[in-house]
């Protein structure tokens, strides 16, 4: 009777303990190969490392993001995708935390964009503006053409977090169409949007969209919060196929928000691997 009634408490303990160490363990190095369709010749094999939910901050600090930029810049990546989640705190609070993000190496470059945590600083605007003389393209509702030496091209474009709306943030909130305005049509298409409910209200209102790189969900984090949060948006974790042609990435994040947990969800960043579609 001692025994069971010790079970349940030490189980917990033991779990706690697990879900802890799983924040602590390095995080998990995901490849995916996706299929574009009229992908030009040059762009074969390109190469997409995806960070996403980082929350720097009071619990995630200067050490462990100089070892993903680290990580990042031995992989040697084509372009660096940062969607979102990336800040917990202010640009004054966290600026020599961040500062080495200059230091992020791709041949195209890092591309960002906000989350919904971003909104929460209510220091947007002043991250935009730091991370932009940092080097990165900070995506406002806007797009990048990454173009080769023979006039070939993809856009890389980027949507504001669903947060800024619900925030009434002045300036911001997510324009899907005004992010591809001026995309070259026959380019594929990779867009970049925090949550996956704003992936699928961009599919919503744009024909052709080739690949959503999205984050937000953590995969969970902690069971059993990963049944509501599935049910709340509709590209929970992994790789979906919603369409002939598009595909949608959502990361499970680097990072966690709340207590340093993570349970039955591990922390991951991910190489995408861009093939023309046969």
């Amino acid at each position: 009777q001692k025994f069971k009634s010790n079970l349940v408490p030490v189980t917990c303990v033991l779990l706690t303990i697990w879900s802890y160490i799983n924040t602590i363990l390095p995080p998990q190095h995901t490849v995916i190969h996706i299929p574009i369709r009229n992908l030009p010749p040059q762009f074969e094999n390109f190469h997409i490392l995806h960070l996403s939910d980082i929350h720097i901050g009071p619990t995630t600090g200067k050490s462990f993001l100089d070892t993903m930029i680290r990580r990042s810049n031995e992989l040697n990546p084509d372009m660096v995708a940062l969607t979102g989640d990336l800040v917990d705190s202010t640009v004054k609070n966290l600026k020599y935390a961040t500062a080495n993000l200059k230091n992020l190496k791709s041949k195209h470059g890092t591309f960002y964009i906000t989350g919904n945590h971003e909104y929460y600083t209510s220091d947007v605007d002043n991250w935009m503006t730091y991370l932009k003389s940092l080097g990165i393209n900070v995506l406002h509702n806007t797009h990048h053409i990454i173009s080769d030496s023979w006039g070939q091209s993809i856009c890389i474009a980027g949507v504001d977090d669903r947060q800024a709306e619900l925030m009434s943030y002045p300036g911001h909130g997510p324009d899907p169409l005004a992010a591809v305005n001026h995309c070259p049509k026959e380019s594929p298409l990779i867009l970049l949007a925090h949550q996956p409910k704003t992936a699928k209200e961009v599919l919503e209102v744009i024909d052709r969209v080739d690949l959503i790189l999205s984050g937000h969900t953590h995969g969970g984090q902690i069971f059993p919060a990963h049944v509501f949060i599935w049910m709340a948006q509709p590209f929970f974790s992994g790789l979906y196929h919603p369409s002939e042609d598009t595909h949608v990435f959502t990361s499970r994040g680097l990072r966690f928000y709340g207590a340093p947990i993570r349970f039955l969800s591990y922390p991951e960043y991910t190489s995408v691997y861009l093939h023309a579609k046969p």
